[in-house]
């Protein structure tokens, strides 16, 4: 953009100011702006011919023989590519035949690949009767520019790596030419006049060569000039040049001579940058991409001797070769016979073995293979590797250590990749206090004493790794082990790496302190963990926090399998904060739960898991656990969670657990969930101890959830809220079926020495089929408030439970405690027992209102209300059509010491409706019309009389 901003000016001032009014026109003899168009074959220094515009612009006018003046034009080549130049001069008439003038001007060209500027300068005489002219031409800015280069690999020679380098140039020339002219002919107002002169051209590797140039210039007319010009040298050889100049407007250049006229006319300079291509080949040692030094190799063939280094005489220890290499400096190590003992690796040094096909970056070629290397035969150590700053070490066997494999501390900058490390009695690859960016890639370790990769930063140190392509097995502690204490910022990126029984954990994570951690765990399978000799552990991939620390996590595309305990686990503790993300894992076969994530004394815990598999989790080696996924908070701790899509089938207990106890708070999202055949409950949501928990459940599908070991349970989905716990259940959409137990369990409870448990459910379009006891089961006891609404639901085919008890469609219960029930526009059928059965025991406050349901086929009554002891319910039965066909359709009776209120209204029944009143007081709503606003008939016991009319319920 910049390089066609100066084409635009220079063709600006050429075209536009040369129509710009006449300077000055005190008399006849001013000079007028001029604007002309030219033409010029082919010659010295540029390959095309090209045309030419330029615009002439007088700044005073010449009535006392001076004149300041601009000249400016733009050059376009028949190959497209433009050039330019701005021309500022002065001319004053020294005598009556004899003008003298200077000038500098600025030029540019742009050759198609590379653009060029030069300054000009001259001094010239016009005359009469002879003129002289000199003109300089000095390059500005880089005057040999590379236009393209090719590289090739001639192999090692001495401690260099040699390219065979062919590049093409473009150099512009400095020079400067002189020459002398005189008219030899005139024809009417025009003449011929001859110059001959000598120029000199040089440029940097090009030479300089001296030139002889004569040339015609011819004047036909007024507004026409021609020009011919023959010039010989030892860089062009000979060249003929035509050129041909047409005035458009302003003052004519060539009218009858005299001084006037000479003023005006146009300086006379080769307008464009001379440009020559030039070729050179050169063998050159290949450069380091980032610092553009020569890349130095020193030579290991190890056993050989002690050689120089050399490609030509290697030496035979890595050891000696280190000692005397300098950073930038790569140790190559050829594969041997024999091995190698351990070594340390100075600051900026890589070591390196043919091994594997070996690629460099260099600054000239990009990346190119080192010849003779890819062998597939790595050199062996046996003994510690100790890494320096910005050191590589890749393709060895590193076996049998005593101690840790490879170590660092302290250092940073690490580059560790394509090495096989087997039985060291220490660590793998051990990292202490490692700052930097570091890369552990493709690397393979097996059978290690302790943790086959180990990372640990404390301080204040920033750590950046990338674990990647790795394959661990065997490991005597965790596969991989990476801690965050102190102040630290640590970033660790686990990718695609196979971790296979380790003892411990396969990825054990850990922030501690104050420490800020970062955690991406991509494409990395743990199976097979096994616990330690003290029974801990066992989990496929564990993540905690502790103290104040920070730690964000993610973890996608993973699974964890087999492993003797939690396949994920991931805890906050202490007042630590956690965000984390499990995207399209598994978690499969493992012993205790299929993924745990706990928050505890008053740490924060925010996170989302998409579309994870949480399948055939067994129990632990104690007999606990089983749960497909687990996830508590706990002590005061803070979870904010999404589920979305989970699939969890086929565990030993808990399908889906989620638990907030002691203070907790815990908010949950759970959406689409897929829950098959698990034991004791398919979903269990449960709020202990003064917690807050508040639930969302859409769209989940729970089917085939059978009783645990111990015959217990078998709910498709269970909730409960206890000791003071607050609870908010909306549950929307669910499917649940083929239940061993109740379809929903949904129960409160509290104590009078705890503040009053308050639990809210909502659930919107249920559709509940083949439960064993309840289709729905809400139970609220002792110091509770429970409020529950039904709409828009399908129960259907609910049978007795194992003991031969229960079928109830909705089983609803208030035992001392305070309870609201709305069921509205709800579809039971096919239930053992009762359709809709709702009991008040003890001191219990219920208000209860049926409203538009249809109850088909049930095996007792559609409706049984029932109140006992001292409590008191309020029902209101309306618009619901009841289709018993065997016993009475609704069954109300007070049994309780406190009055019972009954409203029905616009009911349907053919089997009529049954009131008792067996206790105290049974209030019924308008009374005298209650067998007018219902269908159906209606029983009295002992007689109507025995009841009380009022006008509504309260």
């Amino acid at each position: 953009m910049k390089k066609a901003f100066k084409y635009y000016a220079i063709g600006l001032v050429s075209c536009l100011l040369s129509t710009a009014p006449v300077v000055a026109q005190t008399t006849t003899n001013s000079v007028y702006p001029r604007f002309s168009g030219s033409f010029t074959s082919t010659g010295a220094g540029y390959q095309e011919p090209y045309f030419g515009i330029e615009g002439f612009i007088p700044f005073q006018n010449a009535t006392n023989g001076n004149l300041t003046f601009l000249e400016g034009r733009l050059l376009i080549s028949t190959d497209s590519t433009m050039g330019g130049n701005l021309l500022l001069g002065h001319r004053f008439s020294a005598s009556n035949d004899a003008i003298w003038g200077g000038y500098v001007a600025y030029d540019i060209r742009d050759t198609g690949n590379k653009t060029f500027n030069q300054i000009g300068l001259g001094l010239e005489r016009l005359g009469k009767n002879w003129d002289l002219r000199a003109n300089g031409y000095i390059p500005v800015g880089n005057s040999k520019q590379v236009i393209s280069e090719s590289f090739r690999s001639l192999g090692f020679t001495g401690n260099s790596f040699l390219l065979d380098v062919n590049r093409q140039f473009e150099v512009s020339l400095a020079g400067f030419d002189i020459e002398a002219g005189v008219p030899i002919a005139r024809f009417g107002s025009g003449d011929l006049r001859a110059y001959g002169g000598m120029y000199y051209y040089t440029g940097e590797s090009v030479g300089s060569a001296l030139g002889v140039r004569g040339r015609l210039v011819a004047k036909p007319t007024n507004n026409v000039s021609l020009g011919l010009m023959l010039q010989h040298d030892s860089i062009f050889d000979t060249r003929l040049v035509f050129n041909a100049n047409v005035d458009f407007a302003g003052s004519s250049r060539n009218a009858p001579e005299d001084n006037i006229t000479r003023l005006a006319s146009s300086v006379q300079r080769i307008p464009t940058i001379g440009v020559i291509g030039k070729t050179e080949n050169t063998q050159e040692p290949a450069r380091n991409a980032q610092t553009g030094k020569p890349l130095e190799f020193r030579y290991v063939t190890p056993g050989t001797g002690t050689g120089d280094g050399t490609i030509e005489n290697p030496t035979g220890n890595i050891q000696t070769a280190l000692s005397g290499a300098k950073p930038e400096d790569i140790i190559y190590v050829e594969f041997s016979n024999s091995s190698s003992l351990g070594f340390n690796i100075p600051d900026g040094v890589k070591v390196l073995s043919n091994a594997l096909p070996r690629f460099v970056e260099t600054k000239e070629a990009g990346t190119i293979q080192i010849p003779n290397s890819g062998t597939g035969q790595l050199p062996v150590v046996n003994g510690t590797v100790t890494m320096g700053n910005n050191t590589t070490l890749e393709g060895f066997v590193i076996s049998n250590v005593t101690g840790n494999a490879i170590q660092a501390s302290g250092v940073s900058n690490l580059t560790i990749i394509n090495n096989e490390i087997t039985n060291p009695e220490g660590q793998g690859i051990s990292l202490n206090g490692v700052g930097g960016r570091n890369i552990i890639s493709n690397n393979t370790i097996q059978n290690t004493g302790s943790q086959s990769i180990f990372l640990q930063g404390f301080g204040n140190t920033q750590q950046s790794f990338n674990v990647e392509n790795n394959i661990i097995n065997n490991s005597g502690s965790q596969g991989i082990f990476a801690q965050a204490s102190d102040s630290v910022q640590q970033q660790v990126n686990l990718k695609n790496n196979l971790i296979t029984n380790s003892t411990g954990t396969g990825i054990f994570v850990q922030a501690n302190n104050s420490a800020n951690q970062t955690i991406n765990i991509t494409g990395v399978e743990a199976r097979g963990t096994v616990k330690d000799s003290a029974g801990e552990g066992g989990q496929g991939i564990f993540v905690t926090a502790n103290g104040t620390a920070q730690q964000n996590l993610k973890i996608e595309n993973s699974t964890a399998s087999n492993n003797a305990a939690q396949g994920i686990f991931v805890s906050a503790n202490t007042g630590a904060k956690q965000t984390f993300t499990i995207d399209n894992s598994t978690a499969t076969r493992n012993a205790g739960q299929g993924v745990f994530v706990q928050a505890n004394g008053n740490s924060q815990q925010e996170f989302t898991i998409n579309q994870i598999t949480a399948s055939n989790t067994a129990k632990d080696s104690n007999g606990d656990g089983g749960q497909g996924i687990f996830i508590a908070a706990n002590s005061g701790g803070q979870q904010k969670f999404t589920l979305n899509n989970p699939v969890v089938t086929d565990n030993l207990s808990q399908g889906l657990f989620i638990s907030a106890n002691d203070g907790a708070k815990q908010t949950v999202t759970v959406n689409q969930a897929s829950v098959n055949s698990n034991s004791g409950q398919g979903i269990f949501a449960q709020a202990n101890n003064s917690s807050i928990q508040e639930l969302e459940i859409k769209q989940a599908t729970v089917s085939n959830t059978t009783r645990d070991s111990n015959g217990d349970g078998g709910q498709g989905i269970f909730i409960a809220a206890n000791a003071g716990a607050q609870q908010r259940l909306k549950l929307d959409n669910p499917t649940v079926s083929n239940s061993a137990g109740q379809g929903i369990f949904i129960g409160s409870s509290g104590k009078l020495d705890t503040p009053q448990t308050q639990q809210t459910a909502t659930l919107t379009n249920p559709n509940i089929n083949n439960s064993r006891g309840q289709g729905i089961f809400v139970q609220s006891n002792d110091n509770a408030r429970q409020d529950f609404t039904l709409t828009n639901g399908k129960i259907n085919d609910t049978k007795l439970d194992n003991n031969g008890e229960g079928g109830q469609g909705i089983f609803i219960q208030a035992n001392g405690t305070q309870q609201n029930i709305n069921i509205n526009n709800t579809q039971i059928t096919n239930s053992a027992g009762q359709g809709i059965f709702v009991q008040t025991n003890g001191a219990a406050i219920s208000k209860v209102s049926i409203n538009s349901n249809t109850i088909t086929n049930s095996g007792s009554n559609d409706i049984f209300l029932q109140a006992n002891g001292s409590s008191q319910m309020t029902a209101l039965a309306e618009l619901n059509n009841l289709e018993n066909q065997l016993i009475t359709a609704l069954s109300a009776a007070n049994n309780s010491n406190n009055p019972m209120c009954l409203a029905l209204r616009n009911n349907k029944t053919t089997t009529g409706f049954s009131l008792q009143r067996n206790s105290d007081a049974f209030l019924v709503a308008d009374l005298d019309n209650i067998a007018v606003n219902n269908t159906g008939a209606i029983t009295f016991q002992p007689t109507k009389d025995n009841f009380t009319n009022v006008t509504n319920c309260p």
